[in-house]
């Protein structure tokens, strides 16, 4: 963290510091002594001349007053404070310590730093698109492209891989600027539900200096992981940790983006967005050797999903669902995100399916309906015990499509804090006082339901799905 990023907040602390001690009456430790006399009180001298006053002097310029800057923080005197009147957040009562005070002057001050958007305009991928004129054709000869938006921005990588063998893969390359430098978080899983003990979550912070694109902004190499692609369609990847693993996607679907491809969080340049652009469905082919020496093939079904978030993520989005299924014939995706109470706490989605091998389409009409939650006593967050999920649309023949499964979530597989990483004392301050962001995984095979005009299809899938909060 660098000292000019933090100056703001240490003199917040020590002027709310300074203003509270000062706020509060300071008592003798020691009690009175009735016999030790009071200092006495003289009367005036009337003969003493009093300080003349002076006339002013015209020629003397006065000290200009300046606009208040309101996006400058404040301090407000000891009086505000304790007024009851005053219904301040940080209003300081009787009963308040010194400590809460300063834990809420704290917020206030980081509030105050990463404001967002001034407007509450939230416009969805496909607002003011005709449906005549919709295009969700995919990407062609541009294909996925990095793109490091300035600004506070989160650029993540994706593979998940649905492997032959029952098992799952997933890994994530996450490009990360928030002000304080860029930063890259590696993180990846080989999962096993039948033999959990070889199934260890990894996460790293990696420097993002040695993080270095192409020409054309397409691949990424560091020496833990990289990504080749010549097209944005077909990747490479090469990863060479703790594990080691090598494994290239052979597109069976093109790089895809519903409408416009973003849902954006008020208006002009500088406005907030989350955008998504995936590869439903490749074919994966390669090996792992995991941490025990054995050496696991990577062969299977794989989607890529490559998402933008353009501003701070949980002044965007509190809670993520999200689900990848795969079966014999079907291949489906779901995303969706619930907005912050500024952006009206409203459910935004995306789906793309694709049945053979074929991409049909995609739209955002998606659903999940949980069946009930439990609080989980780590993360503090109330999880879904069950969750159903579905998408709706019409095929570009005019027949309605919808896709439907339900899962019961019992097979964890991995409950993530995505702060882990942090040293002890920043990760505290960010989730008390900022966010405390967690990601939950599960593995497990369902029966969807396929309706393709007046065709229904049902067949056995695997599910991976992940629920994230950000509070």
């Amino acid at each position: 963290m660098h000292f000019q990023a933090t100056t703001p907040l240490l003199l917040s602390l020590l002027a709310t510091l300074f203003l509270t001690t000062a706020a509060q009456p300071v008592k003798s430790a020691y009690p009175e002594d009735p016999a030790y006399p009071e200092t006495p009180t003289y009367p005036k001298d009337p003969t003493y001349p009093e300080t003349p006053a002076y006339p002013k002097d015209p020629t003397y310029p006065e000290t200009p007053t300046y606009p208040k800057d309101p996006t400058y923080p404040f301090f407000l005197p000891p009086s505000f404070w304790q007024d009851p009147t005053h219904h301040h957040p940080l209003r300081l009562s009787s009963s308040d310590s010194l400590t809460a005070c300063l834990c809420d002057q704290l917020v206030f001050s980081l509030k105050m730093y990463s404001s967002t958007d001034s407007t509450h305009e939230l416009h969805r991928p496909l607002d003011g698109v005709n449906p005549e004129d919709r295009k969700d054709a995919p990407l062609g000869p541009e294909g996925i492209r990095w793109t490091l938006a300035s600004g506070a921005s989160t650029e993540t990588q994706t593979y998940y891989v649905a492997l032959d063998d029952g098992c799952f893969f997933f890994l994530q390359v996450a490009y990360a600027n928030f002000g304080f430098g860029p930063n890259v978080q590696l993180s990846y899983r080989y999962y096993d539900p039948k033999n959990p003990s070889i199934s260890d979550f990894r996460s790293a912070n990696l420097s993002a200096s040695k993080f270095k694109l192409s020409e054309d902004n397409r691949s990424f190499h560091m020496n833990e992981v990289s990504s080749s692609t010549k097209d944005g369609h077909n990747f490479s990847v090469l990863l060479s940790f703790k594990e080691k693993a090598q494994f290239t996607l052979t597109a069976e679907t093109e790089a895809f983006r519903l409408g416009k491809g973003r849902t954006t969080f008020g208006v002009g340049e500088d406005a907030s967005y989350i955008a998504h652009d995936w590869v439903l469905q490749s074919r994966s082919e390669g090996i792992i050797t995991l941490k025990d020496r054995s050496t696991r093939s990577l062969n299977g079904t794989a989607t890529l999903v490559h998402a933008i978030q353009r501003g701070r993520p949980y002044a965007l989005a509190t809670k993520w669902r999200f689900a990848v299924a795969y079966g014999k014939r079907l291949t489906c995706n779901m995303i969706s995100f619930q907005t912050s109470e500024k952006w009206g706490s409203q459910w935004v989605g995306q789906s793309g399916i694709a049945i053979d091998g074929k991409m049909l389409g995609a739209t955002d009409q998606v659903f999940g309906e949980p069946d009930g939650e439990e609080e989980d006593v780590v993360s503090g967050y109330s999880i879904p015990t069950g969750q159903t999920y579905w998408c709706e649309g019409i095929l570009s023949d005019g027949r309605p499509c919808k896709v439907k499964f339900h899962a019961p979530m019992k097979q964890l597989v991995e409950r993530i804090d995505l702060l882990a990483q942090l040293p002890w004392m920043l990760r505290k301050v960010i989730q008390t006082f900022v966010t405390r962001p967690f990601l939950y995984q599960w593995w497990e095979t369902v029966k969807a339901t396929i309706t393709l005009g007046d065709e229904v299809i049902e067949e056995d899938i695997q599910l991976l799905q992940e629920a994230s909060f950000m509070r």
